[in-house]
């Protein structure tokens, strides 16, 4: 995606000549929103977002909810309180290996317990997680890895030997933090692993600043964290639709609170989320880690993203709320029986994130394909809504944004739409920006701008500055706006 950044307040001050290239965008806060009439009645327009970091949220379950399960493989089950215990420990033993504050650590795990704790325990000690794919080839992962400047990587065991295979080209990396993922595995693996695996495992704790993750834990005090960290701090690092994009607290935190707006009848410490979309993504991040912390659920992880791993994930953890791709719904929709899933009660099937979005080179996206995957999304869920009774509905995102528009759960489902925008989310359809002219006239088609605080800390996607709620930013999708505001792609 080619995004651009699009100041509304360009007027110069007073004195100032204004830049021949300068133009005034209109401000998203004025904007028209004509889709708001078509939101159900449970779902506000606007919300006071609360400015806090990511951490806040588990803050908050462990205190209201601290016996509830947070966290729930194969192999492990956490509490609230011993997932916020673990976190801080965690914590402290980064700071133990020179994690500063503002500092990026490198994440190389795939969707097991210690993921979430590490990306917590980063957040706690008030530095940026630069999560990257498990499968990622080795030069993909040290060029990024040296980029970032990280001096700790928390890596799991199946993913060491692509650090190892970097040795001597890592310049930055002083400490590794090492997951042992089988323990998350179910009993029979554990036990195999025991009975011929140690010699590798006394191999791989031999690498020179190489530590257990799981003794780093045990020998850390659970200490609270030693200072604040800011809502507008950085938080994650990921590489999506071909941008390195680095991403805030607070469009997190907003991210995840438009969601939760979007989904009714939700009942905090009740509720159970598979965590069907990876960690390394931010529709991950959103609609799985930050979707259960906030409404203090169950996070079903799964350590695979293969369709029989999600389908026993679901078997097992039985979600009642389900947030992802095409993909992934599909492969639910496939379960073997009906039971699988007889506890979910909602979903989305969002669009717009595909399996191409970590290419390097992946092109801004074509409003034709983005309707050709909005259908197969519509397929999907269709499947899953069948097999399951649920209610699930097909939303729309693109890189940096995880969820920019909706069909409502309760409401009118507009087939082959991207649906409505969400709460305090404007749209702007044009070629070019006009101050005198409505921002997007009823019936409007043209090239897509949105913003909302789920965009706007997204720095990676400006070209230059850092972006505020007053920026627009350019989907590369050309849309339409119907009468009831819901939004669909078109070629002309």
């Amino acid at each position: 995606m080619t995004s651009e950044r699009m100041p509304t307040d360009a007027t110069p001050p007073a004195g100032e000549p204004a830049a021949a290239d300068e133009v005034a965008w209109p401000s998203p806060a004025s904007a028209p929103r004509p889709w708001l009439a078509s939101y159900p009645p449970h779902v506000p327009a606007s919300w006071p977002y609360p400015p806090v970091a990511m951490t806040r949220l588990l803050d908050d379950a462990a205190a209201d909810f601290p016996t509830t399960t947070a966290l729930r493989s194969a192999g492990v089950a956490l509490t609230y309180r011993e997932l916020l215990d673990a976190v801080d420990r965690f914590a402290v033993a980064l700071g133990a290996l020179g994690v500063e504050p503002g500092q990026r650590v490198g994440l190389l795990l795939p969707g097991v317990p210690h993921h979430v704790i590490a990306l917590l325990a980063v957040w706690r000690r008030g530095a940026s997680a630069v999560s990257l794919p498990p499968d990622a080839p080795a030069a993909v992962t040290g060029a990024r890895l040296e980029d970032e400047g990280c001096r700790v990587v928390v890596c799991a065991e199946s993913c060491y030997p692509t650090l190892a295979a970097l040795k001597g080209e890592l310049t930055t990396v002083r400490h590794v933090a090492l997951s042992e993922t089988t323990e998350d595995a179910p009993l029979p693996r554990r036990l195999l692993w025991g009975l011929r695996g140690w010699r590798e495992r006394r191999r791989l704790l031999a690498g020179e600043g190489v530590q257990r993750m799981r003794d780093l834990i045990a020998a850390a005090p659970p200490a609270p964290p030693e200072g604040a960290v800011g809502a507008r701090d950085e938080a994650l690092v990921v590489h999506q639709g071909g941008e390195r994009l680095a991403v805030s607290h607070d469009s997190l935190v907003a991210a995840t609170f438009q969601l939760r707006l979007w989904l009714p009848d939700i009942h905090a410490g009740s509720e159970a989320v598979l965590a069907a979309e990876p960690l390394h993504t931010v529709l991950g991040v959103v609609g799985g880690l930050g979707l259960a912390t906030l409404t203090a659920a169950t996070l079903e992880l799964t350590a695979e993203s293969a369709a029989g791993a999600l389908r026993a994930a679901a078997r097992r953890g039985r979600p009642t709320l389900l947030v992802a791709g095409p993909r992934a719904t599909r492969a639910l929709a496939q379960a073997h029986e009906r039971r699988d899933l007889g506890a979910l009660r909602l979903g989305l099937c969002v669009a717009g994130h595909t399996e191409a979005s970590e290419s390097a080179d992946a092109a801004a996206p074509e409003s034709a394909a983005v309707a050709e995957e909005v259908q197969q999304a519509e397929a999907a869920a269709d499947a899953l809504a069948a097999r399951s009774g649920a209610r699930v509905r097909v939303g729309w995102g693109c890189p940096p944004a995880p969820l920019i528009s909706a069909n409502p759960l309760y409401g009118r489902a507009e087939r082959g739409s991207l649906g409505l925008p969400l709460p305090d989310t404007a749209c702007w359809l044009g070629e070019q920006p006009d101050p005198a002219a409505p921002a997007h006239p009823t019936q409007d088609t043209g090239p897509l701008w949105v913003a909302g605080p789920q965009v706007a800390a997204m720095r990676g996607a400006w070209q230059d500055g850092e972006p505020d709620a007053r920026h627009w930013l350019a989907t590369g999708v050309r849309a339409h706006l119907d009468r009831a505001g819901y939004l669909h792609p078109r070629d002309n």
